[in-house]
Parts: structure tokens; sequence; C-alpha cells
């Protein structure tokens, strides 16, 4: 399983890594649309890319956390500890710039899901439960912003022109081309599976 895991985080770093090449401008691929604006990296679709980073993060979350607590809990220091928390927080971090770079609303939300499950998860390993109540409180907070932020002639109306997080303004709007989209590949699975 450790290896599996360790392969899973490895082959995560040159996705993310090519993902970044896209973004840039220097991807020697030509690819038929603009990889530019939201990656693809090497899955050829930005919602793919950035499904599989939001199922690896977490697995690179705990390799850095096991890593890092190995170190305060040891006596001496080791440098192959270091290097290896140290590594793992780098592809973490690569991990999360190519999910932002991907655009996906739903992976997004997926990963700040994990975020909170893997923060309770520490919170049940250190049994420190003010941290859960403060993890708790503010997960209740962002969820009741999502809803608010969705809400036609919301507060935040001005936060959905902005580029990066207007996008999820848009989740509970019937008539965006996502919604209308889904609504079609529903209706023509419902007409396939009827006879």
């Amino acid at each position: 399983v450790r290896r599996l895991v360790t392969t899973m985080i490895a082959v995560s770093l040159p996705v993310a890594v090519y993902g970044m090449l896209q973004r840039y401008k220097i991807d020697p691929i030509p690819w038929g649309g603009d990889v530019s604006v939201r990656i693809a990296s090497t899955m050829g679709n930005s919602i793919f890319v950035a499904a599989y980073l939001i199922m690896v993060f977490p697995l690179t979350l705990g390799r850095a956390f096991e890593g890092f607590r190995r170190m305060l809990k040891s006596e001496t220091f080791e440098i192959k500890d270091f290097l290896l928390a140290t590594a793992y927080v780098f592809i973490g971090l690569l991990q999360v710039i190519a999910l932002y770079f991907s655009g996906s609303r739903g992976p997004a939300l997926g990963w700040l899901a994990s975020l909170f499950f893997f923060a309770l998860c520490l919170v049940y390993i250190t049994k420190r439960r003010t941290f859960g109540v403060v993890i708790i409180i503010t997960s209740i907070l962002a969820l009741i912003f999502l809803v608010v932020f969705n809400l036609p002639q919301s507060p935040f109306e001005s936060l959905k022109q902005h580029p990066s997080i207007g996008r999820f303004g848009q989740l509970l709007d019937p008539q965006s081309n996502n919604a209308r989209v889904r609504t079609y590949i529903w209706q023509g699975a419902v007409k396939l599976y009827l006879p």
C-alpha cells in the first residue's frame, strides 16, 4: 500500500508540471483548444486532471504531515526525513497550483471537502478538540458564503465577475451552459434506458 501511494504521488508530479508548461504556453504539443486558460495536462481534459489531483492531494498531505511529525518526535535530526517531508510539501503545492490552473469547479469543491475531512482526521490523531471546533465553524461559514454567493441579487454580486471565483457563483444557475449540458446528458441517458 505504501508503494502504491508513493507511486500515485510520484506520478502526480509530472502531471502537475506538464500543466504548468501548458499554462505558460511552453507546451511542445499543439492542442486543439487553448490549454493555457484551463490546463488539461496529461489527462486531456481539465476536469480529469483536477479530479486526479484532488484524489492524490490528501495522500501527499498525509505523507508530509507524517514526515514532519516523525522529525518532531525524533531526538536526532535526520536529513532523510527532512528532505522527504519537504519534497512532499513541494509536490503538494504543485498539485494545488495545477488544480487552480485547471479552473474546474467540481474538483475544487471536492478538494475543499477533502481538506475538511483531512483536518478532522488530524484533530482525531492529535486530540485537539478546539482545533476541530474551529474547523467545523469555518466550514459552516464557507458553506453559508457559497450558498449566499449563488443567490440572485446576493451581496457578493461583484465577485461573480472575478475570473478565479466567479464560476462558483453559477453552481445553482439552471440556465448556465454546464447545467444545460448536464440536463441534455441526463435526458439522453433516460431515453437510452427507458426501452
